[in-house]
């Protein structure tokens, strides 16, 4: 997906877990900033290395020894010849990540670590005191970190002993082409996209969706613990109102974003969700919950209806007002597109990226 190399491009190896289609909101960053690179050539990715592999985290086992050997290839002799571009989420993610950062500091390479997970500070305060130190003194060789958003910009340094400058915020973003997608909204049709568990509020939507009037239809589009939501959608007597899609590519996505009446996201935790940021560029009126880096995205009944995590009648009560009034729908979705078009598209994160990147490229050290 990358452009063959431009006279100055920066030479990177990206690190990204489930690459391409099994990374969750990471991949689909990633494709959007490779796409926009296609067209402004600020990159050259010479690999993308997967240390976990497309399948369960069981493939850690194989996926990072192959990993660190691909990475140990890559280094040549002399000089490292790429920028490592290490992104990282929670839990099992960090230990491969720490893996892949200390080798890849061992080899020589400068490493730039790029943190993706909801609350990260908070994650690494509630390891144990002495697994806490080991995962600070890895995270502490990376030569500079990205973080999403504010919260963690404040955060992570005083947890890391790390002075702020070697911080940067860069949002996600996606492709300004999601602006001109031509809407055909089906009413009462309901989106959800992301995988379905209780951090992202899926019984709650399910509880909200028996609540609303008989027309609306709930469209729950990614993998997760799918037949634990189909047995509470049959509990709750809304199994003939909702469709189980599972993981859909890129193409289905969209398709199902120019059919949603209304996208919602009632997670208990974020980090800036790709998706919410896609439904918003397309125009379509979200339902959200203010968490993670979301309050620097929503503005209440502005851009957004907001509702609080958990609260399965206030999330039926914004969902009702969007289907039943189209006025607010509209403008709704046309704020929230204009949100995007300011701030969070695909072209501005990858200059930004190219920005953090460029400083640590061989022909800059």
């Amino acid at each position: 997906m990358s452009a063959p190399a431009a006279a100055g491009a920066i030479p990177v190896i990206e690190v990204i877990a489930g690459w391409p289609d099994r990374g969750g909101g990471i991949s689909q960053y990633m494709r959007y900033v490779l796409e926009e690179n296609v067209r402004e050539g600020l990159l050259e990715v010479r690999a993308v290395l997967d240390p976990r592999g497309r399948g369960k985290a069981s493939g850690t086992l194989w996926n990072l020894p192959k990993a660190l050997y691909l990475l140990w290839g890559a280094r040549g002799r002399g000089t490292a010849p790429a920028v490592l571009h290490i992104h990282i989420a929670g839990r099992l993610s960090v230990l491969r990540k720490c893996a892949m950062l200390a080798w890849g500091k061992a080899l020589g390479f400068a490493c730039i670590l790029h943190y993706h997970e909801y609350g990260f500070a908070a994650h690494l305060l509630r390891m144990p005191a002495p697994l806490r130190a080991l995962t600070v003194a890895a995270l502490r060789l990376a030569d500079h970190h990205i973080v999403l958003g504010a919260i963690e910009l404040e955060r992570l340094p005083p947890l890391l002993r790390r002075d702020p400058a070697r911080f940067t915020m860069v949002y996600n973003g996606v492709p300004r082409r999601a602006l001109s997608v031509q809407r055909q909204p089906e009413t009462g049709r309901i989106l959800f996209l992301g995988g379905l568990s209780e951090r992202k509020g899926v019984s709650d939507l399910l509880r909200a969706l028996a609540l609303l009037p008989p027309h609306a239809h709930l469209v729950l589009c990614g993998g997760g613990d799918v037949p634990r939501y189909q047995a509470l959608a049959a509990e709750l007597k809304v199994s003939d109102r909702c469709s189980f899609l599972g993981l859909q590519p890129a193409e289905r996505v969209q398709a199902e974003l120019a059919r949603a009446h209304v996208y919602t996201l009632p997670s208990f935790a974020e980090g800036l969700s790709i998706a919410l940021l896609e439904a918003m560029a397309v125009g379509c009126p979200v339902v959200a919950t203010m968490v993670g880096e979301h309050p620097h995205v929503l503005e209440p009944s502005m851009n957004a209806l907001v509702v609080r995590p958990g609260d399965a009648e206030g999330l039926a009560q914004a969902l009702g007002a969007l289907m039943s009034d189209q006025a607010l729908a509209t403008r709704i979705g046309a704020a929230g597109q204009a949100t995007i078009a300011e701030r969070f598209t695909s072209d501005v994160a990858l200059r930004k990226l190219a920005n953090v990147l460029g400083r640590f490229s061989p022909g800059q050290r």
